[in-house]
């Protein structure tokens, strides 16, 4: 099993990495690429819902990948869910389409900002249309509105298409909208 699962991330992950969405956020020069989860510390890292629960073989199957630009204060976050998360047999769970809502936005929330934290406030979701599972998306995120101390992100998740590789992508599939506050934090290690 583990053989599996291995063979199908690496699967996964060269599909991710290949796809004409992913080359043309690389090649902006305005535009930061890392990964959902990196540079936060293990000692964090490890008791986050999503990076205990969500990730995985058969779930969130590789880390997703991020692409955040500073200047126009915008995020895409590109992902594969598999059918490990299914609510029902073959459709994403509601519950982790909010949790992967409210990660991106409140992240979102944070570009350029450094020893903060996102406590989200509020989170609104409109479920447009059943989310598939086995399937690349991007979440693709935008801070709206920015106060002292707090902020209001609005993303829509869409579907890739993966099998034609083509880059298109059909409209929004769930939207949502967070705000969240900012907390100073000491020391993340």
């Amino acid at each position: 099993m583990p053989i599996l699962a291995a063979k199908q991330a690496a699967r996964v992950a060269s599909t991710l990495h290949a796809h004409p969405r992913v080359q043309t956020l690389r090649s902006n020069p305005a535009v930061i690429e890392s990964t959902l989860y990196g540079g936060i510390p293990p000692p964090i890292r490890d008791n986050m819902f999503s990076w205990c629960h969500v990730r995985g073989p058969g779930r969130m199957t590789v880390e997703p990948l991020v692409f955040s630009d500073k200047e126009s204060q915008t995020m895409s976050v590109v992902f594969h869910l598999g059918d490990g998360v299914a609510g029902y047999p073959g459709l994403v769970a509601g519950g982790v389409i909010a949790t992967i809502m409210d990660e991106v936005l409140s992240r979102c929330s944070l570009i350029g900002k450094e020893r903060h934290v996102a406590v989200t406030e509020r989170l609104d979701i409109q479920y447009l249309v059943p989310l598939s599972t086995a399937e690349f998306y991007i979440l693709e995120a935008r801070v709206a509105d920015s106060g002292e101390g707090s902020c209001r992100i609005e993303g829509a998740m869409k579907v890739l298409n993966s099998e034609k590789l083509t880059g298109n992508n059909v409209g929004a599939l769930v939207t949502g909208i967070a705000e969240v506050k900012h907390v100073t934090v000491r020391s993340l290690n």
